[in-house]
């Protein structure tokens, strides 16, 4: 019998399928951590849903991990210690009103410009973060307190770590 030429499965042609696998998933997960890490939308979102709830460990994702380290050895805090007086602080809230709802609109968004952004790197450098950028996010919030609605202006100071966004600190504390 005559074999036709062409492609024909054998180890070696395994093993460059496996090896192109490999490299394609990698290369798609680095590209997630590289472009698709949390917006800033995302944070502002987030943020007001654990206000909303009372909820400190989705308010503590809101800030980089080697913040939160600093943060404990600074303060000779465990992180559960470092969420419970966070949760302590958002619960003042609940403690005064039986029913809390907060919705929210995005009202503008503004750059830092070169000597801000350079102060706020350094700021966190010290700490161990490295900060890629800044922005003030501008809010319309809404709060309905038990029935009665409350309209305010909050702006949030945001951070650009690696690929996400994050809140700075002086939110949060």
């Amino acid at each position: 019998t005559k074999s036709k030429p062409g492609f024909t499965l054998n180890n070696r042609n395994i093993g460059i399928i496996a090896v192109a696998a490999v490299a394609a998933i990698a290369i798609i997960i680095g590209c997630f951590f590289i472009f698709g890490g949390r917006s800033y939308k995302d944070v502002v979102k987030d943020y007001f849903k654990a206000t909303e709830k009372a909820d400190a460990k989705l308010m503590m994702e809101l800030l980089p991990s080697d913040l939160i380290k600093y943060v404990m050895k600074e303060e000779d805090m465990t992180k559960k210690e470092m969420t419970e007086e966070l949760q302590d602080s958002l619960d003042s809230l609940h403690r005064y009103y039986d029913e809390v709802k907060i919705s929210y609109e995005i009202t503008d968004t503004e750059e830092f410009d070169k000597d801000d952004l350079k102060d706020i790197k350094e700021t966190y450098k010290e700490i161990g973060v490295k900060v890629k950028d800044a922005m003030v996010v501008e809010v319309e919030v809404t709060m309905e307190l038990d029935g009665s609605e409350r309209t305010t202006e909050q702006e949030l100071t945001l951070i650009k770590v690696g690929g996400s966004w994050y809140l700075d600190i002086e939110d949060i504390f």
